[in-house]
């Protein structure tokens, strides 16, 4: 493989890793939220009910 070919395949797997990184990070927060937001919401209930 030439290095031109090279670097140019290296570059787009590292931007395919940095991408899916980046959409794992995203996932992750997206996660903690919705996790956060069922806590809240239990909190609303239980105050509802008293």
């Amino acid at each position: 493989m030439e290095p031109r070919a090279f670097n140019s395949a290296r570059s787009r797997i590292t931007f395919t890793i940095s991408t899916h990184t980046i959409t794992l990070a995203k996932a992750d927060e997206i996660a903690k939220l919705m996790q956060e937001n069922e806590q809240l919401k239990s909190i609303v209930e239980d105050q509802s009910q008293r």
